[in-house]
């Protein structure tokens, strides 16, 4: 069932996945700064590949290569915002 929820609980869910694929042990408990970039995360090519695969489950989208850049998997709020037009909504 494809996920739904608001803004808000869009922005929530991309920055606790994340947090979770964040390849850094000392990564803060606290969810990431929503402008903030990834690579501040912690997020590594590696970790990106995890977090693209979560967003496609959660979210029931699938990225098209188009949306695999940099630009897109800048921020929280890139991340976001490429998921809600994913879902037609942006």
């Amino acid at each position: 069932m494809p996920y739904r929820g608001s803004v808000d609980e869009i922005m929530r869910s991309v920055a606790e996945a994340v947090r979770h694929h964040s390849a850094r042990a000392d990564a803060p408990a606290s969810l990431p700064d929503a402008d903030a970039p990834l690579k501040e995360a912690g997020l590594d090519s590696l970790a990106l590949v995890g977090l693209l695969s979560h967003l496609e489950e959660h979210f029931a989208v699938f990225f098209p290569d188009r949306m695999l850049t940099r630009e897109t998997f800048h921020s929280v709020r890139t991340v976001a915002e490429a998921v809600r037009e994913l879902r037609g909504e942006g």
